[in-house]
């Protein structure tokens, strides 16, 4: 079940924004019991201050404690800042003040024109998403390196239109790993830097 509440959090901003919900609550399928904090919207305005955005971006990925009767919010793991023209850069200010400060990590930037009332018709728009760095999992698993003995595959040799074979070929034991080394090892002998390059 998906739940969408809108929530205005400044006046209005300099441009109309595009037409998104503020908030999303994703809930767990089944018996409806929330599996996490939903992921939060923020859209940011030229009303309010960089140092406002980033405050309230903050309580979000902080949760807010128990005051004056009112519930405790627990953290929420995802917050997105979208903004508008000259409100990009409070974004902008808002996501590196937490990533600075070792709260949150920039998992994305999208940036796009998106279509406003007016002479202008579009605006240049911006939107951060940002991970509460304690919510992140590190990834496990070896990245040690490995060599395995293998031998040239009858057949593999590139046309005028690339390496093309049947799918069931590119399968077999050792064929993919065989052509990108082999590749590698052609763009060695031909004095191609590959280390520390592209």
């Amino acid at each position: 079940e998906h739940l969408w509440l809108k929530i205005v959090l400044a006046g209005r901003p300099s441009c109309p924004p595009p037409a998104l919900p503020a908030w999303r609550n994703t809930t767990a399928r089944g018996g409806g019991t929330p599996k996490g904090r939903m992921a939060v919207e923020l859209k940011l305005s030229t009303q309010k201050s960089q140092q406002f955005y980033a405050r309230a971006a903050r309580s979000f990925l902080e949760g807010v404690p128990e005051k004056d009767d009112k519930p405790a919010k627990p953290p929420v793991d995802t917050v997105t800042l979208s903004a508008l023209g000259n409100a990009i850069g409070a974004a902008i200010f808002t996501a590196a003040t937490l990533e600075k400060e070792g709260l949150a990590v920039v998992a994305s930037v999208r940036t796009r024109l998106a279509a406003v009332t007016g002479p202008a018709k579009h605006s240049p728009s911006i939107a951060v998403v940002l991970k509460r760095k304690a919510a992140l999992k590190a990834l496990s698993g070896s990245l040690a390196v490995t060599t395995e003995a293998t031998s040239p595959i009858e057949g593999q040799k590139p046309g005028t239109s690339g390496l093309r074979k049947k799918t069931k070929v590119f399968m077999g034991k050792n064929y993919l790993e065989n052509f990108v080394q082999a590749t590698f090892d052609a763009c060695k002998a031909d004095g191609v830097a590959i280390q520390g390059g592209t």
